[in-house]
């Protein structure tokens, strides 16, 4: 039963989740069809340079990926439980601990790349036998691209739900904006469960 208050413009609470909901979902799916450009694009020149994706991703660390991962889905589970509560500053507190420390790793294995000279541009450095460095560049390009973008949205929702959790603490009620936070987060960690194995996994068979 929705027991939250009504805001205008909406007469009755029903109204008022379904609107909320639906503008949720045509969100969801404006970034869905973001994403699926990029991932489209990532199949199309894996298929064309199969060889040199194989070679240049296997320098991508596959154990701060898989790290993180683990850290991303732990905070999905977090973020669940904490919509059935009626008190979820703690666990809101704690799935933007979660997503910091995924920033945080992220950002340590991005300055790795960077120093070992793999940022495309003009500082661009490849020797290695295996892949030309316009295929190495192209591949590191795909990766900085979309892992920056996820990094982006990631950054907003643990902002937003570090801001709900005050809310809640100080005695707000906001369940429907939790569940809506909800959805974007579990967004976010599904599109990480795909660039997981794209950038550290399928590179490296």
């Amino acid at each position: 039963m929705i027991t939250e208050d009504v805001h205008q413009p909406y007469v009755e609470a029903g109204q008022q989740a379904v609107a909320y909901r639906s503008g949720m979902w045509v969100f969801l799916a404006s970034e869905l069809m973001l994403f699926g450009v990029l991932f489209v694009t990532y199949t199309i020149c894996r298929c064309t340079y199969p060889d040199a994706f194989a070679m240049v991703g296997a320098e991508t660390n596959k154990v701060l990926g898989t790290v993180n991962t683990l850290v991303l889905l732990t905070s999905s589970l977090t973020m669940a439980i904490a919509i059935q509560r009626p008190r979820p500053s703690k666990l809101l507190l704690i799935t933007a601990l979660l997503g910091a420390l995924f920033v945080l790793i992220k950002a340590s294995e991005w300055a790795t790349d960077i120093h070992k000279g793999f940022l495309p541009g003009a500082g661009f450095h490849w020797t290695q036998p295996g892949a030309t460095p316009r295929e190495a560049e192209l591949f590191f390009f795909l990766y900085f691209v979309m892992t920056g973008i996820h990094m982006v949205h990631l950054s907003i929702g643990v902002s937003v739900i570090l801001l709900f959790a005050v809310l809640t603490w100080r005695g707000r009620k906001l369940k429907q904006e939790i569940e809506m936070v909800g959805l974007y987060w579990h967004f976010v960690d599904i599109v990480w469960v795909f660039l997981y194995p794209m950038f550290y996994l399928i590179p490296r068979r």
